[in-house]
């Protein structure tokens, strides 16, 4: 039966860069809509943590809504 096969070498050499966060000092602030911290939420029945692969119709359709608002 299939099953994962992971490369132990690469993991381990990789780790930091796998689980680190980058270095954003130097980025500016982003102007544009964002979810947070003015937070607006669309439930999409029946999905999990993988939305958009779980219902990717109405996950398409809840970000188009959220781009097409005003503001965005």
């Amino acid at each position: 039966s299939p099953r994962w096969k992971l490369n132990l070498g690469v993991l381990e050499a990789e780790m930091e860069r796998i689980v680190g966060w980058p270095d954003t000092s130097a980025l500016e602030s982003f102007a544009g809509p964002a979810l947070f911290p003015r937070a607006r939420f669309a439930r999409i029945p029946g999905a999990g943590h993988w939305l958009h692969a779980e219902k990717p119709k109405e996950f398409a359709e809840a970000v188009r809504v959220f781009l097409d608002a005003p503001g965005a």
